[in-house]
């Protein structure tokens, strides 16, 4: 399993549903997608204690990051504009989307697909909405290359793309990892 995650991603989504009142929920796995500026991309899935269950790590072209940072580009008017949490009505909602994206804090949106529902004058529906069609822009991108991520989930088609076998995805981190201690050090350094 890949331990570490490296340097702060371009772009990174967290799914976390809730389990009602201690009951575990069929399917209440949460995950994690990663991708790094080095084209590299990590799935991490969890289960409902937050414990990490399988880590897979991908290398795509770098006309993947590069296509990434365009949307980024056209889409950041409004990213700040965004309140970092979208809440939904539910005092437990049952589920959250968190997204990150480069330059950018980490926006929380409770029930993404409920909260796209709300009236066009409910600034919550407004901005549900935004975040909703970024991910789909990312997710169209993600599937050109075999991968399909969804809300609340992640899959790849194996005859078009395969997780690194561990040693490589291991080097890989490794090598994120360092990247982010010379950047620690240039940014002390000033």
């Amino acid at each position: 399993m890949v331990t570490a995650m490296g340097p702060l991603p371009l772009f990174w989504y967290i799914y976390s549903p809730r389990a009602r009142q201690g009951r575990k929920r069929s399917g209440s796995e949460g995950f994690n997608v990663a991708l790094y500026s080095d084209g590299s991309l990590v799935y991490s899935k969890y289960d409902e204690n937050f414990d990490p269950q399988e880590q897979s790590c991908f290398q795509l072209p770098m006309e993947v990051t590069d296509t990434f940072l365009m949307i980024l580009q056209s889409e950041t008017w409004w990213l700040r504009t965004l309140p970092l949490h979208i809440r939904s009505q539910q005092p437990i909602p049952e589920y959250s989307c968190r997204f990150g994206f480069a330059g950018h804090p980490l926006f929380t949106c409770d029930e993404m697909l409920k909260m796209t529902m709300l009236s066009d004058v409910d600034r919550n529906g407004v901005y549900a909405r935004r975040l909703h069609v970024m991910m789909e822009f990312i997710t169209e991108m993600l599937y050109g290359y075999g991968m399909l991520l969804q809300l609340d989930s992640f899959t790849w088609d194996w005859r078009r793309i395969q997780p690194l076998p561990q040693d490589q995805a291991n080097a890989r981190m490794l090598a994120l990892n360092n990247q982010q201690q010379e950047l620690e050090q240039m940014t002390a350094a000033q």
